[in-house]
């Protein structure tokens, strides 16, 4: 299934045997230049208008429903290896949202250490945390890990990576 952003009422559709699900959005992103988070692309002859991958990420932290929900988007995002931590950082900021900043912040200590992210760009985000803590998965109230750093409660099992084989957890 591919999602992807339109500012039309628009209904979601096949095409060769791939199903595409359409979010409306008035605007594309939150600033009043609408290109900063989109990129263009050329594929098979045909100009496509896609969000940049540090948007993506972002967004899918923000949107797990419409990501294929969490194992998935921690498998995909663990996937991702070379990006714009910063901005990345900015456009989590540009929403002005507590909980995606939460998610991003958290998401971003957990990499590797070999990815050498530096950690005064994380903490460029703790001044715009929740000020009160904030679910991850809101189907686990009641359950989980509190990361007083970001104000956030995560299920154990996506921390723990319960779904991965012992052999992968030691990569």
């Amino acid at each position: 299934e591919h999602t992807y952003l339109t500012a039309y009422h628009t209904n979601n559709f096949e095409f060769q045997d791939q199903n595409y699900r359409a979010i409306y959005q008035e605007r594309l992103t939150p600033l009043d230049d609408k290109t900063q988070w989109i990129e263009t692309v050329l594929m098979h002859g045909i100009v496509l208008r896609c969000t940049t991958l540090e948007r993506t990420m972002v967004d899918v932290l923000d949107r797990p429903d419409r990501s294929g929900g969490w194992e998935e988007i921690i498998r995909s995002l663990d996937r991702v290896t070379i990006f714009d931590v910063s901005a990345a950082i900015n456009y989590a900021l540009s929403l002005d949202r507590g909980s995606i900043i939460a998610k991003l912040g958290y998401f971003l200590e957990q990499r590797p250490a070999y990815l050498k992210i530096d950690p005064a760009l994380i903490n460029k985000l703790l001044p715009h945390i929740p000020k009160q803590p904030y679910y991850m998965d809101r189907k686990t109230v009641g359950q989980g890990t509190y990361f007083k750093k970001w104000q956030i409660i995560v299920p154990d099992h996506l921390h723990q990576r319960q779904w991965e084989e012992p052999d992968e957890m030691e990569h």
